[in-house]
Order: structure tokens, then sequence, then C-alpha cells
């Protein structure tokens, strides 16, 4: 699997985006109970811009290995690329108490930030707030559009003000 892994990702860097579905597709053939040839069909997918077939595959990688926090993390940016708050921030919450165990110091950042830009879209500001307190001043990210902590903390400062002025 690793050298299939390998081949996919090397055709994406390519911008082979075509071919690399097609590889990682055959992958599945070889190996449908693979939980990891079903994560990498579905990076494949979303590259190339399916993100509805990359969900598809992603919930077949979590169905074939939900202890894995990569599966769950892939699974809940693919759900915030489709605007869905709830479903990304559960995913995010997994991958965040699977971390807890991994030494990986910029995924657990990532998903942290990822679940409060989740909870931002749930407009329950106050809890993106302090689910972001651990992350970097200057941590930005492109799902879909730039996102940065600055601008997470001054859209939920500014909500929270317009309620409490209200």
């Amino acid at each position: 699997m690793a050298s299939m892994k390998n081949q996919v990702m090397s055709l994406v860097k390519r911008g082979a985006f075509e071919e690399a579905v097609a590889l990682a597709q055959s992958g599945i053939e070889q190996e449908p109970n693979s939980a990891e040839a079903w994560s990498v069909l579905s990076h494949a997918q979303e590259i190339a811009g399916d993100i509805e077939a990359a969900l598809r595959s992603a919930n077949n990688a979590l169905a074939h290995g939900n202890d894995e926090p990569a599966y769950w993390f892939q699974r809940g940016w693919l759900h915030l690329l489709v605007d869905a708050a709830a479903e990304s921030l559960s995913d995010m919450k997994q991958v965040l108490a699977l971390g807890q165990s991994l030494n990986n110091d910029h995924y657990r950042e990532m998903a942290a930030f990822l679940a409060a830009e989740s909870l931002r879209r749930l407009h329950r500001y106050q809890e993106a707030l302090d689910q972001c307190v651990g992350v970097r001043d200057e941590f930005t990210v492109h799902v879909g559009m730039p996102l940065s902590k600055t601008g997470l903390v001054k859209t939920c400062s500014l909500a929270l003000r317009h309620t409490l002025a209200a």
C-alpha cells in the first residue's frame, strides 16, 4: 500500500488528478477493506475536486479504521469544505480525543483551529474563542478560503459584542 500511496501522491503533485484517482481506485479493488486505501482515494478525489466522492471514501476509511486520527481529520476537513460545520466539529473533536497520544503539535493545532472554525460557523462564538486558545496567533489555513486565528477571534469578538448590545 505504501508504494501505491507514493505513486498516487506523485501523480497528484504532477497535476495528473484523473490518473491519481484511477490508481487509487485500483487500490480499493485490490484491498477493499483497507482503511488506508480508502483514505488515499479520498485524498486523490479531494484534490481532483470531487468533494462528495471524497467524503464517501473518507466514510469508508473510517468504516475500516476508526481508531486513526488522520481519517477523522480528513473527513472533518471535507465537511468544512461543504460547510457541514456540525459534522466537522464532531470529527475534529474525535481527532483531538484520539490524538492525545500523538506527539504532533501541528496536527493538534490544526484540529483545534478547525474545531473552532466549525464552532464559529455554528454561531457558538464563545466556544470558538475558548477552543482556539492554544492556537498560535499567526495561524492561517486555506479551507475554501483563507482563514486565520486573527480573523476568527475578530469575527467572534464582534459577534459577541453585538449579541451583548442587543
